[in-house]
């Protein structure tokens, strides 16, 4: 599997519901300009309610808007209980299930980038190396 999708399982409990939530996901670690647009519409439609300056919501609202629209991009398969709980599980009364869901796809993202600094951080040496011969 290509480093650009990750799987990962979910086995935890709601904290607001107390409902267990369990299944494997598989999503994106990097996103199109397209997906990150399309993501930032879907925050920006949730925090609709402000109109021009969703900057006035809750901080609370507004990331919860953000890892929806994030969420609603990158996850590509899911358990039946997120499929229903609408765009990027918006529904869920559990955010620390959300905010699980992204954090394992910000680890596996953070991973990837951290394998392209490794790689950069080579190829300078091997530049520097040529230079001193």
């Amino acid at each position: 599997m290509s480093d650009t999708v990750t799987t990962f399982v979910i086995n935890m409990t709601g904290n607001q519901s107390g409902n267990p939530y369990q299944g494997e996901f598989k999503a994106k670690t990097l996103l199109t300009r397209r997906e990150l647009l399309h993501a930032d519409a879907i925050r920006r439609n949730l925090l609709g309610m402000f109109g021009a300056n969703p900057e006035i919501a809750m901080p609370a609202m507004q990331s919860d808007a953000f890892v929806a629209g994030q969420l609603a991009v990158r996850v590509i398969e899911s358990p039946s209980w997120f499929m229903s709980a609408g765009e990027g599980g918006i529904d869920l009364p559990d955010a620390n299930v959300l905010e699980e869901i992204m954090r394992q796809i910000r680890i596996a993202e953070e991973a990837r980038k951290a394998k392209f600094t490794v790689q950069a951080d080579a190829a300078a040496e091997k530049l520097r190396a040529k230079k001193l011969e």
